[in-house]
């Protein structure tokens, strides 16, 4: 007879753990696509690093120079120059987004090899199924590998 009472508690408790836990991960993954890098704000970066006074500027006024200077940790904790410095750099996908950008006519020859490729080449599935070729088409745009992630 207790048993009966306890179930539908459990049960309850189970729902609203269940459902706190989704939005819990769906909050986490709007944060993670807000904060995922972007084509012009990675080019943005780029130019800040490459001009000579609006680097150290950039690099000493960033929010990561501040939290290293306020903990003291880091290369020259007084500055925080080292954390301002590796949040002005570009994000790894900008480096194959500016040789797609540079070298148009290799990109979809590169694309060949990206796995949206291999995919189709599987599945059979697209504008020449055999190659690919839709699929490597898409791989060699510059913003290809920033929509990947929402950004």
């Amino acid at each position: 007879m207790k048993a009966k009472n306890l179930a539908l508690p459990l049960m309850a408790g189970a729902l609203m753990y269940g459902l706190s836990q989704r939005d819990k991960q769906k909050k986490e993954q709007e944060e993670a696509v807000a904060n995922a890098p972007t084509l012009g704000g990675d080019f943005l970066k780029a130019f800040i690093s490459a001009t000579p006074l609006l680097s150290e500027v950039s690099a000493l006024s960033s929010p990561e120079a501040q939290a290293a200077r306020k903990d003291q940790s880091g290369f020259w904790p007084e500055l925080g120059l080292s954390e301002g410095y590796a949040a002005n750099r570009p994000s790894e996908k900008f480096g194959p987004a500016l040789a797609k950008a540079v070298l148009p006519g290799l990109a979809p020859i590169v694309g060949l090899g990206s796995e949206a490729s291999k995919q189709a080449r599987q599945d059979q599935t697209g504008f020449f199924p055999e190659l690919g070729l839709s699929e490597a088409f898409q791989a060699g745009m510059p913003w290809y590998d920033y929509r990947q992630n929402g950004g």
